[in-house]
């Protein structure tokens, strides 16, 4: 017979531990607590139920292959929810495909942990031993309402599990009737609302035993349907308020917030006055995501919100600009790259798969920057110009498309460089060698920038007259990376594309102590 669940802690914050140690016990919770990894290692092979909660700050602090067989010694018995985990959505995502049943970042505080491990409790203590998976599949292929549809026509007892890169959900059932929804600290109503509006996300239905569940939701599924598309309907407007998921989004100006009487929760303002991706910033413990999407539209309004929308975007934006240049074959044809060349620049970049790569393109030369990214482009018309940065899009070959970002050598570039600042695979710094006017400052921003972004990285110079050599002209920067030099022609569009394969992984300068002087 299978025991009760017992709720094992991995936490050194011993205030922390203490809180959740009292609170589960005043709840009737099984509960052990340690401080260190070790003890926990191996999982029994048994058949106790255990409920692992682990403090992400305390796993950092333990080798990385003892957390991962930690989680790969889980049984059907096991389950881990991990709390305290950084905003960001990747960290998330690694401890999802782990195996972990919930996963909160440090947004949501300890109380809020504390009180959903407790329902959770309820949840893991009467799960079925052995669910076998009615349905599955993509939202994306099912609209959510013919979902809910699909199984009220079965009139079972069951959990629907939604789950996506961001967040997970669930959906409870009883005799087909929805009767409870919990969605991080959403629940009711509120949460079956919440989910209704993913899109993206896997589900799965599976057989479990709510006749003890307390109901949140009364309303019928009919009532529910209507409420979805009402809903949906009012969200129409705002459904591209912010262009993309990945749009980085921050509150500024709190202090004039009082002057236009909004009603915000504190712990939402704080949550939003650091910079997050919209995304991220709709799976929030503070509102549901539809209340969300109106207290941002309202803060845009006011202009107290700050969007950077990611580079990809602003190209999206001009589709028929690129249309002509991404179909135009006879373009690609003029700089061939064969699959050698074309796998060793991945490597140098370190490319991910699908993924187009980010190049910044740095110039104190505006016309030199202006020349080279229209010519690889094809003409001035195929280069966008937002934020006062320049884009172009292309290809060199199957899987490996480029946008090249281009940004002059101001006291504007650091700050720019942070709006771009996701997944930039590497630098190309143009020098216009009849012009080295500005030879110091030049070189400060180039060693800032790879101070920011230490990623691959070439110095390509043009227009060397008779008298000049491309040492020459490196002798004159002062740079504290040790980084590829290269020239290259101004008027061949061969040769400035090929200036890809000249970045190459920078090294920070060893400057070695001075020698004394000799006596």
């Amino acid at each position: 017979m299978i025991q009760t669940t017992t709720v094992i802690i991995l936490d050194r914050d011993l205030h922390q531990s203490e809180f959740l140690v009292q609170f589960l016990k005043e709840h009737d919770i099984p509960v052990q607590n340690s401080t260190v990894l070790e003890p926990l290692l191996p999982v029994p092979d048994d058949e106790m139920k255990r409920l692992y909660l682990l403090d992400y700050h305390t796993m950092t602090f333990e080798e990385r292959d003892a957390v991962i067989r930690l989680f790969k010694s889980f049984n059907q018995h096991s389950h881990a929810i991990v709390f305290n985990v950084p905003s960001d959505a990747s960290k998330r995502i690694v401890f999802y495909e782990l195996g972990a049943f919930r996963v909160f970042d440090k947004s949501v505080n300890i109380v809020d942990v504390a009180e959903n491990v407790a329902w959770w409790y309820q949840w893991v203590n009467a799960r079925p031993e052995s669910p076998n998976v009615l349905m599955q599949g993509q939202l994306a292929k099912m609209d959510f309402i013919n979902l809910l549809w699909a199984i009220a026509k079965r009139q079972v007892n069951g959990i629907l599990e939604l789950s996506m890169k961001r967040n997970h959900g669930e959906i409870y059932f009883k005799d087909g009737q929805v009767i409870h929804a919990q969605v991080l600290t959403h629940q009711g109503l509120e949460a079956l609302l919440h989910l209704s509006l993913w899109e993206n996300a896997f589900f799965q239905f599976k057989p479990f035993d709510t006749r003890k569940l307390k109901a949140t939701i009364q309303n019928t599924i009919l009532a529910i349907s209507i409420q979805v598309v009402e809903l949906r309907l009012k969200l129409f407007h705002l459904q591209n308020q912010f262009q993309s998921e990945m749009s980085v989004v921050q509150l500024v100006n709190t202090g004039d917030l009082p002057l236009y009487n909004l009603n915000i929760d504190e712990g939402f303002i704080e949550f939003i006055s650091q910079p997050r991706e919209y995304g991220d910033i709709l799976e929030n413990p503070f509102y549901p995501n539809h209340e969300t999407m109106f207290i941002l539209n309202q803060l845009k309004k006011t202009g107290l919100l700050r969007i950077n929308e990611p580079i990809e975007t602003l190209i999206e934006k001009e589709i028929p600009d690129f249309e002509s240049l991404y179909g135009d074959q006879n373009q690609i044809k003029e700089f061939p790259v064969d699959e050698n060349r074309l796998q060793s620049i991945r490597k140098i970049l370190n490319l991910e798969a699908d993924f187009p790569a980010k190049i910044v393109v740095i110039s104190d030369d505006e016309k030199l920057l202006k020349h080279y990214l229209s010519s690889i482009a094809g003409s001035p018309d195929r280069v966008l110009f937002e934020y006062n940065m320049f884009l172009i899009k292309f290809s060199l070959g199957p899987g490996l498309e480029f946008i090249f970002i281009g940004i002059l050598a101001s006291p504007q570039l650091l700050k720019l460089l942070s709006v771009v600042s996701e997944q930039i695979h590497g630098f190309i710094f143009l020098i216009n060698a009849q012009n080295l006017n500005k030879v110091g400052y030049f070189s400060y921003l180039i060693n800032q920038a790879l101070v920011q972004h230490p990623i691959p990285a070439a110095c390509a110079v043009t227009y060397l007259n008779a008298n000049q050599t491309l040492e020459n002209v490196q002798s004159q920067f002062f740079l504290n990376w040790d980084i590829s030099w290269t020239k290259f022609e101004a008027n061949n569009v061969q040769s400035m594309v090929h200036l890809i394969e000249s970045v190459q992984p920078v090294e920070p300068i060893e400057i070695g102590e001075e020698e004394g002087e000799e006596e």
